[in-house]
């Protein structure tokens, strides 16, 4: 029988926590290795085509585009894109990147997430690349918000587990 509590178990995340640079710098590999196993793909002629800004900027990062570019239009005629999280074309329109930088930028933001949470609960380094190998974390890798939304949640752990209310509202 285990006699460890659940504090005995949680560490918390410091930049400079060893465990947390580890992971930071896993996540951020593995996203860099996705980018270039891309390229490796297109350069074999397994993808008929590199993807490009246009391609990446379809569906819901044109969009969070859209949004960022012009703001939030609201018309009967040519549709709305009123529905969308505010925070991250905020970001995308601060920055000032295009489709590549917000999709690299998406890349750190979510690698801070990943190591936060991998840090708080000592998730071993097998473990994190089992979670950074599921099909979903392609999301955090284009100009989508759930990165954003990835990294808030993980802040909210942080607060939950180390009791900072502030972080939680």
């Amino acid at each position: 029988m285990n006699l460890y509590t659940i504090e005995d178990m949680i560490t918390f995340p410091t930049l400079s926590d060893n465990k947390f640079l580890r992971s930071l710098c896993l996540a951020l590999s593995y996203g860099a290795i996705f980018y270039l196993f891309q390229l490796f793909l297109w350069y074999n002629s397994f993808l008929p085509e590199f993807p490009n800004a246009h391609q990446l900027c379809s569906w819901d990062s044109g969009l969070y585009e859209s949004i960022a570019k012009t703001g939030y239009v609201f018309s009967s005629d040519h549709g709305t894109n009123a529905g969308f999280f505010v925070l991250f074309p905020w970001i995308w329109q601060l920055t000032g990147l295009g489709t590549w930088g917000m999709s690299l930028l998406n890349l750190i933001i979510f690698s801070i997430g990943f190591s936060t949470i991998t840090s708080i609960y000592s998730v071993p380094l097998q473990r994190q690349l089992l979670w950074l190998s599921t099909p979903a974390i392609f999301y955090m890798f284009i100009p989508y918000s759930e990165a954003c939304f990835f990294v808030l949640g993980a802040i909210c752990f942080y607060g939950i587990i180390k009791n900072k209310k502030g972080l939680l509202q």
